[in-house]
């Protein structure tokens, strides 16, 4: 179950295709996933939370499990690292697009290559292909990690990627009568590293910090050259006083960052004399 909640009067959302609902501002109301397709596409004419309430249904009655989840704009991972706790049911489950659904690879932590995501069963997201090319079409599948051909071991860390796109990923974890519910999905960000001052004759080194995306997906610029792209990659060299601004775009959605960096050679009287002090001394 989801449970959906505006933050704003005259909110309506729309599920799969089915006709819209109007909500109520600060009431919560709960939509059951269709067990048919494990999925659920919700659109709204305005933010809204969404909160899931999931579980394992079998003879141990477990609790439920629930999560914030986010949008799937502007959001998903190349990578994720999960870890069975427990020895009884482990559930995982991966939402992303078509595109990318060949690309996806998992590794042990000794850094091996396991085939645990080579059989997967790929099922189309309802109403996530209207009007859109069919790579970008939304599937998702599901797989059980505790059975005997898996196995996946307690304690140890597991990593799955896609080398092709972004994707999310919720895990079911099951303690004999509890349950862990886990959904992973980084947020489409971009952040610069480096010095914000440097002494006159020298450069500052620029660089993206956890890049998501290739090199070439990384635009740099600057205040003073407007939309002149200054050059492409994970790194970029200042050397002058300027607003630098970097630029990418993820999954439909465009994230920039900026740092001001100062070229300065600062001066500090002691004992009457005057002393030239760089950044770092």
């Amino acid at each position: 179950t989801v449970f959906l909640m505006a933050i704003d009067d005259d909110t309506w959302v729309k599920i799969d295709n089915n006709p819209s609902v109007k909500l109520t501002k600060g009431v919560a109301q709960g939509f059951d996933i269709p067990g048919t397709s494990n999925s659920m596409y919700i659109k709204s004419t305005k933010p809204v939370y969404a909160y899931q309430v999931s579980g394992l249904w079998n003879s141990n009655g477990n609790e439920m499990g629930s999560a914030l989840l986010p949008t799937i704009k502007c959001t998903g991972s190349k990578r994720v690292s999960i870890t069975r706790n427990f020895s009884s049911d482990y559930w995982v489950q991966i939402l992303t697009q078509q595109k990318n659904i060949a690309s996806f690879k998992m590794y042990n932590d000794a850094g091996t290559a396991v085939n645990f995501l080579t059989k997967l069963t790929w099922n189309k997201v309802t109403a996530t292909d209207n009007g859109v090319p069919a790579a970008d079409v939304w599937y998702t599948a599901i797989v059980d990690m505790s059975v005997k051909s898996i196995n996946l071991s307690t304690g140890k860390a597991y990593y799955i990627e896609n080398t092709n796109g972004l994707f999310h990923l919720s895990v079911l974890d099951e303690n004999n009568g509890s349950m862990s519910y886990g959904y992973f999905s980084s947020f489409s960000n971009v952040k610069i590293g480096g010095l914000s001052k440097a002494c006159v004759g020298n450069d500052v080194l620029l660089s993206v910090l956890n890049p998501l995306n290739t090199a070439a997906d990384y635009y740099w610029k600057s205040q003073s050259t407007g939309a002149t792209v200054l050059g492409t990659g994970f790194t970029y060299t200042a050397d002058r006083s300027d607003r630098f601004i970097l630029e990418t775009t993820s999954n439909g959605c465009t994230s920039t960052d900026f740092l001001d960096v100062a070229i300065v050679q600062p001066a500090i009287v002691f004992n009457q004399s005057i002393y030239n002090i760089c950044p770092g001394d």
